[in-house]
């Protein structure tokens, strides 16, 4: 219950597996709040943390705004293919 918010695509099947277990809606509320909380603390002091790190200034960022986006995309679009190239390989074996 606790990794759901860290893990992108489970949000939604996750709580519905945890509703048909029977888990009380107190302990439920309980263990939300509490991992809402550790993921807001997590992502924003890593965020905080990298842009620290990185010397992050509003203007730096307007001025290489174009940059990230480029990089996040290829970032994105290479864990794809890995992940495709991966599962590809898994599957033919």
């Amino acid at each position: 219950l606790f990794s759901y918010r860290f893990l992108y695509g489970f949000r939604v099947v996750i709580p519905l597996m945890v509703g048909m277990s029977g888990l009380s809606p107190k302990k439920y509320l309980f263990y939300s709040v509490a991992t809402g909380l550790l993921w807001a603390g997590t992502v924003s002091l890593l965020g905080y943390w990298v842009g620290r790190w990185l010397d992050l200034t509003a203007a730096r960022l307007e001025a290489n705004f174009i940059w990230i986006v480029l990089g996040f995309t290829s970032l994105g679009l290479l864990i794809g293919i890995g992940i495709r190239f991966i599962a590809l390989r898994q599957f033919q074996k």
